[in-house]
């Protein structure tokens, strides 16, 4: 009768140990993206399951300073804390998830999820992860001093200019794809201006002598272009422009002058008559072009 009694409390004993083991608690996700716009909403998530047991508070910490707990069995349901960079939007803060608004710089830092379950178990479960706030440029970077036609020889001088940003917007220039080929081309970087707010714009300049290699053939009637890119990144989100000058198809008047006084030395056995015919030509190419 002993050992029978014996034997049905270690039933028991074993049962109520696989109950209390059925009822943990798991972290599943914790969402908390790694750079963060400062002009824009951002919301962090934290997804558990309490495996059958009771959720007694979700509390998110920054830096190790709680500004928002949830607990069910409490009213209101929801509480913030003053926090240093943190402003809450309280009506999309919930269970699961954090909504921040009006980011700072100083809304960079650890943001830890914490979930804690009722008696009679009290696990507690926690996980963090760090965000940066960045000011990503709101347009794309601007391109002076490009002209929309060249001809083989002339130099190319041009400006890109990021908008405004913070980070400081890391500035690239592509020739047809391709880029730092020194031997052709140099870089000058401009100042970083940096205004009242703490955001700064850079600019990078770009000289070099234009080669036949330069342009590409579309085919066609079109005349070949050179692809021109400047790219600015920040945070790893990159904005782009482009400009597409042409390969000149007429001489300028000044070169095209030249052309006619270096060819007149290698021409003194054409009559007087072809002399005029050929200056006549060429004002009617300066005229069309």
């Amino acid at each position: 009768m002993r050992r029978s009694h014996l034997r049905t409390e270690l039933i028991y004993f074993a049962l109520t140990l696989l109950l209390t083991r059925a009822r943990g608690l798991k972290l599943l996700s914790l969402n908390v993206p790694s750079t963060a716009d400062i002009f824009q909403p951002v919301t962090l998530s934290c997804e558990y399951d309490l495996e059958g047991g009771n959720l007694y508070s979700v509390k998110w910490y920054k830096d190790d300073s709680e500004f928002f707990r949830f607990v069910p069995d409490y009213e209101p349901k929801s509480q913030a804390f003053h926090t240093p960079g943190i402003t809450l939007d309280l009506q999309r803060s919930d269970m699961n998830r954090v909504t921040l608004i009006n980011l700072h710089f100083n809304t960079s830092g650890n943001y830890k999820c914490e979930v804690s379950t009722e008696a009679p178990n009290f696990v507690t479960v926690a996980q963090s992860s760090n965000m940066t706030v960045m000011a990503f440029p709101s347009e794309d970077p601007v391109i002076e001093g490009v002209l929309s036609t060249y001809m083989i020889g002339d130099y190319l001088s041009a400006n890109c200019t990021s908008a405004k940003s913070n980070p400081p917007a890391t500035l690239t220039w592509h020739i047809n794809g391709i880029q730092d080929v020194m031997r052709i081309w140099e870089y000058r970087e401009g100042p970083d201006e940096t205004d009242s707010q703490d955001l700064h714009s850079k600019t990078l300049g770009l000289h070099f002598r234009i080669q036949d290699s330069h342009f590409i053939n579309n085919g066609g009637s079109l005349s070949p272009r050179m692809e021109i890119r400047c790219t600015s990144t920040v945070g790893g989100v990159s904005r782009h422009k482009f400009v597409f000058p042409t390969l000149a198809t007429a001489l300028t008047s000044n070169k095209l002058a030249q052309e006619v006084y270096k060819n007149s030395a290698d021409l003194q056995l054409i009559s007087p008559l072809n002399i005029i015919l050929m200056l006549i030509a060429t004002i009617q190419m300066v005229l069309s072009s």
